[in-house]
């Protein structure tokens, strides 16, 4: 089980095109949100295979969006040694 979610918003920037050793095409981006405090917070988007064919050429900075699927937590070790999330 697994959490989903539908972010929409404008493209922060330019999305960037990668292919993985075995072919794999992948679109990453971002999406600006503003939480409750009016700070922005990115979300990262990551597509795959025939979606990034079809998008290719289509999306650039400011071009509105609606990207639905799977959130996968991102973890980091802070300077102090504290592990957080974001």
């Amino acid at each position: 089980m697994y959490a989903s979610a539908t972010v929409t918003g404008q493209l922060g920037q330019d999305p960037k095109y990668f292919t993985t050793q075995t072919g794999t095409r992948i679109m990453s981006f971002g999406i600006p949100v503003k939480n409750t405090n009016k700070e922005t917070a990115w979300i990262q988007v990551k597509a795959f295979g025939k979606c990034v064919d079809f998008y290719e050429g289509k999306l650039q900075k400011g071009t509105s969006v609606s990207a639905s699927g799977r959130l996968t937590p991102m973890f980091y070790t802070a300077k102090d040694g504290e592990k957080k999330s974001g």
